[in-house]
């Protein structure tokens, strides 16, 4: 029998399952909007794609990436400018739908392609105060 096992490291992000309010990855849990690019996961502070401006990606210029997943609960278009700045940098980026767009990350982590995603779920992280 074939051993058809993805090799990735035990520090390579795998996202295992989203919800309306977050994501679990590596079985950690996040809530709201991320980024995630080589083995880092940062906060990404919007809650719709149509905020999602340049400065929200400067991140990406530490990683060495020419594709950007970015998966939406509902599909939108990407701003002229936000796409310019990131066509300056080397970087297409595509929207998706936010479960296609987890599957296709998954996809492209196990082939070892250096790409980031900014994952931004469908509604508001749960007030952890309440």
């Amino acid at each position: 029998m074939a051993d058809v096992t993805p090799l990735i490291g035990p520090e390579a992000k795998i996202i295992q399952n989203y919800t309306a309010r977050g994501f679990r990855i590596n079985g950690a849990e996040y809530l709201g909007a991320i980024i995630i690019a080589g083995d880092e996961v940062m906060p990404l502070e919007v809650k719709a794609v149509t905020e999602l401006q340049p400065a929200h990606l400067a991140e990406l210029e530490r990683f060495d990436v020419s594709y950007l997943i970015i998966g939406v609960a509902k599909a939108a278009m990407l701003d002229a400018t936000l796409l310019t700045a990131l066509k300056s940098r080397g970087i297409v980026a595509e929207v998706m739908e936010l479960g296609a767009a987890c599957r296709t990350f998954n996809v492209l982590r196990t082939e070892g392609r250096q790409f980031a995603a900014a994952l931004i779920p469908a509604g508001p992280p749960v007030d952890k105060k309440a």
